[in-house]
């Protein structure tokens, strides 16, 4: 067997999808993390990563220029970061974290240029725009709760 595929098998079994990580997830989540997170998590990576080359209306209206750019960057940079922290469940927990916490950062900055890009009334795509927003961000806001949960110590009744 060539060393490449010894790697590649070396580093699945590291994923969330290998037999013996999906064990180390409760039952009821092994959906949420297997799939809806990963989909999620790139879905906001590949947003960001298409938009540097087309500018959001919104973000460009706002800021314009390189901080519409750098936001893009950041969007791509945060959602490969929480994805390779969700892939890696076991040891890059912390990475997730920080790009979920950059991801819910980010996504409200967008929600505040689209109601001011509405304000100004620029365009009519506002709503949808606004819609697809709120479908993505709960899901990094609710996973950092969950995380900081899963971290905290037990509490021992005395």
């Amino acid at each position: 067997m060539s060393s490449a595929r010894v790697w590649v098998r070396g580093l699945f079994q590291k994923t969330v999808w290998s037999r013996f990580n999906m064990s180390k997830i409760p039952s009821r989540f092994q959906l949420l993390y297997t799939l809806v997170l990963p989909f999620k998590y790139f879905m906001l990576a590949l947003y960001g990563a298409m938009s540097i080359g087309v500018p959001i209306s919104s973000i460009d209206l706002i800021f314009g220029g390189i901080y519409g750019d750098l936001w893009s960057d950041g969007l791509m940079v945060a959602g490969i970061l929480a994805f390779l922290g969700v892939i890696f469940y076991d040891r890059l927990l912390w990475v997730e974290v920080v790009g979920a916490v950059f991801l819910v950062t980010l996504m409200v900055l967008y929600v505040g240029c689209i109601f001011t890009a509405a304000l100004v009334g620029a365009e009519s795509f506002r709503l949808l725009s606004f819609l697809l927003v709120m479908v993505f961000l709960p899901m990094p806001s609710w996973r950092i709760l969950d995380i900081v949960r899963e971290l905290r110590p037990p509490r021992h009744v005395s």
